[in-house]
């Protein structure tokens, strides 16, 4: 049982020694020698690749326990626990690198966090998991797997499933057990978007109505409306203009006293309503004006506005209103 699936170590720590890949001694201490001195100088970056790679042409312990002492250097205490183990095996009895070599193992599985995957009893057959784009085997799943600190990413997959993601974020020393499963059957969606075509095709010609009713521009409505409001404060101008010239004319009629004294605010006042009145008039029908005759063939208009005016206590006002 492979326990450290989908570590960074690659495969070849536990394959070298079943001469997966010919051996080139020279090569690999080439590679060794630069490994080591890469790592002397802090580049682990440079050192631990190196050092892998001449694990790989010959699976030496020397190699192995570098090898181990750099992951472990970058963090990557799984990856670590990894290369020590395959040079304890390498190592033959007596050797006096077997007790710290132990030593490293014992702490390096305290230290690693471990991730137990486990499948959904309902998963659909055929589910295949993966950890960081590597394969997790069926026999590790369930089972305690070290891993490198940092987030995981767990991908589970089925025949006519959609597939899904996990993710989880591990410290060293951390357990963790995480149960997974395959998506929604491919099946079964579209079934529930065929199912009711009747429907939705009524539905869609239904919203379809209602987006051009709604959706429809409000430019030419609003363009009746501003004429509406501009006629009616041009009427109450004009309603206005009468009776200023009216109280004008009393005005000039008495020049003094009480009467006088009353006659002259109201004179004023029916004056600036109708300057207000024709003014904002303008601006309203000028402004309708632009509004009806760029908007959209297709737009309405208002259904009924009605104004006027009305007199009132003070003088004459206007009045406006409607349905659209």
């Amino acid at each position: 049982m492979r326990r450290v699936i989908g570590i960074a170590l690659t495969a070849s720590l536990v394959a070298a020694s079943a001469s997966a890949q010919p051996r080139d001694v020279q090569q690999a201490d080439v590679l060794f020698r630069e490994g080591r001195a890469a790592m002397k100088s802090g580049d682990l970056d440079v050192a631990c690749p190196k050092l892998e790679k001449s694990y790989q042409f010959d699976p030496a312990a020397g190699t192995a326990v570098n090898l181990g002492d750099c992951f472990e250097k970058q963090g990557k205490v799984a990856s670590a626990l990894l290369a020590y183990q395959a040079a304890r095996k390498l190592l033959r009895p007596g050797d006096p690198r077997i007790a710290p070599v132990e030593k490293q193992i014992a702490a390096l599985e305290q230290r690693a966090p471990k991730l137990t995957i486990t499948l959904a009893p309902n998963a659909p057959e055929g589910t295949v998991v993966t950890r960081d784009g590597r394969a997790v085997d069926f026999a590790d799943l369930a089972q305690a797997i070290a891993v490198n600190p940092g987030q995981v990413v767990i991908t589970v997959g089925a025949p006519g499933h959609r597939t899904r993601k996990f993710k989880t974020e591990l410290a060293e020393g951390m357990r963790r057990e995480i149960e997974v499963n395959a998506g929604v059957a491919i099946a079964s969606i579209e079934r529930e978007d065929s199912a009711p075509t009747a429907g939705t095709a009524h539905d869609s010609h239904r919203s379809a109505g209602q987006e051009q009713t709604s959706g429809g521009s409000t430019q030419r409505p609003i363009g009746y409306v501003a004429g509406a409001l501009g006629l009616g404060l041009v009427i109450v101008g004009t309603v206005n203009a009468v009776d200023w010239n009216s109280k004008n004319a009393e005005l000039n009629a008495t020049n003094t006293g009480a009467e006088y004294d009353k006659l002259r605010p109201e004179r004023d006042g029916a004056r600036t309503r109708t300057l207000w009145g024709f003014g904002l008039g303008a601006a309203a029908l000028a402004t309708s004006t632009v509004l009806i005759f760029t908007s959209p063939s297709g737009d309405r208009p208002v259904a009924h506005v009605r104004f006027g005016p009305s007199v009132s206590g003070s003088g004459a006002v206007g009045e406006i209103g409607g349905t659209w």
